[in-house]
């Protein structure tokens, strides 16, 4: 609770922009173009080998198969636009048991992370 006191009084004191600003630019400065690098590879190769994967070794039908993939990133909006491309429903039937498995996953992982990150501090 005192974490979120803290953060709450850090917020508020106009002070923390200045604060992140002066501790951020110089990193993007440095980093920058190859953090947005390996963000993009990061964001695509799984999303390719997933489909790849799943059409040529598990033989999914691609409308289950980009609503796998759609579940998987927790996004709504993409099962939305799938299900409009293929003027079907049927991408849905993919989409639940990946979306229930991909939030779990986040919901473990940034527990994970915050536990590592404050454990080095």
């Amino acid at each position: 609770m005192s974490a979120v006191r803290f953060s709450v009084r850090v917020l508020r004191s106009g002070d923390a922009a200045e604060l992140v600003d002066h501790r951020l630019q110089p990193g993007l400065q440095q980093v920058g173009l190859s953090l947005f690098l390996w963000g993009v590879v990061a964001t695509v190769l799984p999303l390719i080998a997933a489909v790849l994967i799943g059409y040529h070794v598990f033989k999914f039908h691609p409308a289950i198969l980009f609503g796998v993939c759609a579940g998987v990133r927790t996004t709504t909006a993409a099962l939305g636009m799938v299900q409009e491309a293929a003027k079907s429903k049927v991408p849905a039937l993919g989409y639940g048991m990946p979306y229930a498995i991909g939030n779990t996953v986040l919901t473990i992982f940034g527990m994970v992370i915050v536990l590592l990150m404050t454990r080095g501090a």
